[in-house]
C-alpha cells in the first residue's frame, strides 16, 4: 500500500497496517488521525516488526486500506500475525531456556517464595 503524503512514496506492508490498527483500536484509538498519531509515536522496533519500516501510514492510507478489507479478512490476518508473533516469541523463550539452562527460579528463587 502506497502512502499518499509520503514524499518517497513509501510502501507499506498490508498485513502491518492491519496489525497496527488492530493495536490502536485495542487502546482506544478509534479515529483514523488518532491511529495516524499512534502510529508515529511507535518506536522503530515496533515498525519494524509490523514491517512498516521508517515511515508511518498517513490517515489517507488507513482509510483506503479499510474500505478494501472484510471484517471477516481483517480478523483472520490480524489473528494469523499475532499467532505469528507468538510463535516468534515461545520459540525465543525456548532458545533462551537451552542458552541459559532451564530458566526456571532454580533453588533460590524457591527458596524465596517459600
Amino acid at each position: 500500500m502506497t502512502s499518499p503524503r509520503e514524499s518517497s512514496w513509501v510502501v507499506h506492508d498490508h498485513h502491518g497496517i492491519l496489525g497496527g490498527l488492530a493495536a490502536a483500536f485495542a487502546v482506544g484509538r478509534f479515529h483514523l488521525r488518532r491511529a495516524e498519531d499512534f502510529f508515529a509515536d511507535l518506536g522503530l522496533g515496533a515498525r519494524r516488526a509490523l514491517g512498516l519500516g521508517r515511515g508511518s501510514p498517513c490517515d489517507t492510507t488507513l482509510y483506503r486500506v479499510l474500505a478494501g478489507q472484510s471484517p471477516v479478512g481483517f480478523e483472520e490476518t490480524v489473528l494469523a500475525q499475532v499467532k505469528g508473533h507468538i510463535a516468534r516469541w515461545e520459540g525465543d523463550m525456548v532458545s533462551r531456556r537451552r542458552r541459559y539452562g532451564g530458566g526456571g527460579w532454580g533453588c533460590r528463587g524457591a527458596a524465596i517464595l517459600g
